[in-house]
């Protein structure tokens, strides 16, 4: 199996959540699957042919069974090169829903070219069951085409309760009972 990532980081990126999500993404799936052939390609570096829409040319399939593109807004990457299986991770779809909000000439021809573009799409991810409603409702998917895979949380790093009940102590301010507390 080989597959291509299409990633709308660029390689100089900080390690954003999108970034983060992207190279944990690859990463493990790489770890494991070590027999499948998994490749990514980054956005370009520089202002004008690392913005997102002359980005589009430079993701290839380079014959892989599956593309992926890890954002919604590489999907119209589809237009000019032809994967033999699709998938989009979608994110967000805002620009959609407000479209007077979008200023940048770029943003705007992204969001006109997106919708088609998923529609495209084999199979697409959406990180929560609101952005599956919401392609579903603005753009026009089959609900069987998507799948809701939530994003994760890294436990070694984030234990805010931890944290929270110190702090609280510390202020001498009372915990609050959750649901989850009064299961356990």
């Amino acid at each position: 199996m080989k597959i291509v990532h299409w990633n709308i980081s660029k390689e100089s990126h900080p390690m954003y959540a999108l970034r983060k999500h992207e190279d944990k993404l690859f990463r493990h799936i790489k770890e494991l699957r070590p027999d499948w052939d998994i490749e990514r390609i980054w956005r370009k570096e520089g202002k004008i042919l690392g913005s997102t829409v002359f980005s589009w040319f430079f993701y290839k399939s380079n014959k892989a069974d599956i593309a992926h593109a890890t954002s919604q807004t590489v999907a119209p990457a589809v237009y000019f090169s032809k994967p033999k299986k699709f998938i989009v991770t979608v994110h967000d779809l805002a620009p959609l829903v407000y479209p007077s909000e979008i200023t940048d000439v770029s943003m705007k021809i992204q969001f006109m070219l997106t919708p088609k573009a998923l529609r495209k799409a084999d199979r697409l991810i959406a990180i929560s069951e609101f952005t599956k409603k919401e392609l579903i409702r603005l753009v026009g998917i089959d609900e069987d085409k998507i799948s809701v895979i939530h994003q994760g949380v890294d436990h070694a790093k984030y234990t805010p309760m931890d944290k929270i009940k110190s702090i609280l102590k510390q202020a001498g301010l009372k915990e609050r009972e959750t649901k989850k507390d009064t299961h356990e």
